[in-house]
């Protein structure tokens, strides 16, 4: 179960219509508009071959997404996103039906990885891709469609490049919608389009929460591996997972391994990451915002989180843009800065990274002001970055009767 701030009561109701319920309690005083929440299969006590559809309070289903996480041929896990009210109570109802019972939804998240492999400007949308060992940066003819891998729900979308730079970037939309298929194909991303633009420079920096190693005082981009590989876990209507694994990342005179499996939700501006490094060393892993705009950066408490965030005009579109790392309390060391000049990683502001349980987290939020007017204020970003803590990296407690 994935870690949201809901208290979670399920109580089975058999009926003669085979309806069952959930009851969803909101302890805390906040509202949340789209939560994500994400359920077992075992916590519904149903058949591998058993799928729900679950209802509102007009009849009406509601958008689920059942994935196969362990690739066994049968749903794991089912995702949804739900409104509620400070301190409601939700109680939510849904039925034990077949696959083929399943309403369908429209996507609202997705990945695409754009693969070229005759560099002729075609380019084949692929769900997994092992990178070529003498892949060179920006090599052209391109390989890959926008450089790399892009995620995005229908406000935002971002992309890693797939190359020795390992850096990430940002796509603001300017009306909700999925575009990562299209990016690239026609006109400049970095110009201002009807769907949006690239609207962040990221140089040398670790642009959109990137990865790196600081090691005596020297910071590591994560650059040329042995081997990288990208898959799509699942993607759909609720969210999209998508997975990076780098193995032999030589960082001075040790040797790492990475995987990083990152998350998107449908109404979200924010992806969560969430990375394993092994290796024999003890080196600190760290993220990052860009910072080649010569904004401050601010810190700001949240529940159970600690955030860095920068806000003002920084875009590429020279307007108001604003950027935040949010970290659980319990996996951060400190925030910090990377170097103005120099070689390898400059102008980031950087967060320093524990692992909890083994796992390293973070999420990066963007709000841009031609997405939503309501970034062009600070603390109307604030305001919002602030409310997204608040459904991240907090406990549910469930009790389940059968």
């Amino acid at each position: 179960m994935r870690l949201y701030p809901l208290i979670v009561l399920l109580t089975l109701l058999v009926a003669c219509s085979q309806r069952q319920s959930i009851v969803l309690v909101n302890k805390t005083s906040s509202s949340f508009y789209n939560q994500p929440l994400v359920f077992k299969r075992a916590d519904f006590n149903v058949e591998k071959k058993d799928f729900l559809i679950f209802l509102d309070d007009n009849e009406n289903p509601i958008p689920a997404q059942f994935d196969d996480i362990d690739d066994d041929g049968y749903w794991d896990e089912v995702a949804l996103a739900l409104n509620f009210e400070p301190s409601e109570e939700l109680q939510l109802v849904f039925q034990i039906v077949s696959e083929r019972q399943l309403p369908k939804f429209e996507n609202m998240t997705a990945a695409h990885l754009g693969y070229s492999p005759g560099r002729d400007g075609q380019f084949n949308s692929v769900d997994e891709n092992i990178r070529p060992k003498n892949h060179l940066a920006q090599s052209l003819p391109y390989l890959y469609q926008y450089e790399g891998p892009g995620w995005e729900s229908e406000l935002v979308a971002f992309r890693t490049y797939f190359d020795s730079r390992n850096g990430k970037d940002t796509f603001g939309k300017t009306k909700p919608q999925l575009y990562a298929s299209e990016i690239g194909l026609k006109g400049s991303y970095h110009e201002l389009q009807d769907w949006g633009m690239d609207i962040l420079k990221v140089g040398n920096s670790l642009g959109s929460g990137a990865i790196a190693i600081l090691k005596n005082d020297s910071i590591y981009r994560l650059t040329d591996t042995e081997n990288a590989t990208f898959k799509i876990l699942t993607q759909g209507p609720v969210r999209t997972i998508i997975a990076l694994s780098y193995e032999g990342w030589k960082v001075a005179d040790t040797t790492y391994d990475l995987k990083e499996t990152i998350h998107i939700w449908a109404g979200k501006r924010h992806y969560q990451s969430e990375l394993r490094l092994s290796g024999n060393g003890q080196d600190t892993l760290i993220t990052g915002i860009v910072n080649l705009k010569g904004m401050e950066a601010k810190t700001v408490d949240g529940m159970n989180s600690k955030m860095l965030y920068t806000h003002g005009k920084q875009s590429e579109n020279k307007d108001i843009l604003g950027m935040g790392l949010i970290v659980p309390k319990d996996g951060l060391i400190a925030f910090s800065a990377a170097p103005e000049f120099g070689e390898g990683v400059t102008n980031t502001y950087t967060a320093l990274l524990k692992p909890v349980n083994g796992v390293y987290q973070y999420s990066f939020y963007v709000g841009w002001e031609l997405e939503n007017s309501k970034f062009k204020e600070e603390q109307g970003f604030v305001n919002a970055l602030k409310s997204e803590t608040t459904l991240l990296y907090n406990p549910i407690e469930m009790a389940t009767q059968f």
